[in-house]
């Protein structure tokens, strides 16, 4: 990584690939950042590119993500993500997805803490999720820290796709679950801070 200025950075990574710690394959990806700060806004661009089917060397994925975001105060921040990716794929055409989120964070003290946040996702090949659809999703967290080194969150969560992938309680009579399109979760969780 190196820093321009204090407005401009830029960061070059060589990695083994897309979500991955051993590799797929003999090739090496390349990540790129480059990122520019003006006051209470930032603004960032990432690219990934490299081979990434398994045992496969020529067929490469892009992927480039846009993120800004905004102090709209000392203690509310807003952000707004773009994302598109292309992989290459041996006698057919090649597979692409594109996705877009923006959330809304307010510290209503050093304790508490609300986040809400907007997602939506387009796999039109279905190449990344399995399955040919569309996503989209509304959550609510809610942060408790009631220790420096410990956060409790609380998230709900609704999810729609265009495709019936959510499994439900209801068993089909070949033992497998029915699916819909839609599901609520509601999760909570905890984070250790060290």
């Amino acid at each position: 990584s190196y820093a321009f200025d204090d407005s401009w950075s830029a960061q070059l990574h060589v990695l083994n690939g897309w979500q991955r710690i051993g590799d797929n394959n003999n090739g090496k990806a390349i990540g790129t950042q480059l990122a520019w700060k003006a006051g209470p806004s930032t603004l960032t661009f990432n690219t990934f590119f490299g081979p990434e089917l398994d045992n496969d060397n020529s067929h490469w994925r892009f992927f480039g993500d846009i993120v800004w975001l905004l102090a709209l105060s000392e203690s509310s921040q807003l952000a707004v993500t773009a994302d598109a990716g292309l992989q290459q794929r041996p006698n057919i055409n090649a597979a692409t997805w594109h996705a877009a989120s923006a959330f809304v964070r307010h510290q209503f003290s050093p304790k508490w803490a609300a986040t809400v946040r907007g997602e939506y996702y387009r796999d039109s090949d279905g190449f990344i999720t399995g399955v040919a659809q569309t996503l989209t999703e509304g959550t609510l967290t809610v942060e408790y820290r009631p220790w420096e080194l410990l956060i409790l969150k609380l998230e709900g969560r609704y999810d729609h796709s265009t495709a019936s992938v959510f499994n439900t309680s209801t068993v089909l009579p070949d033992g497998s679950p029915s699916t819909a399109t839609d599901q609520v979760l509601v999760v909570l969780g905890a984070v250790a801070a060290f």
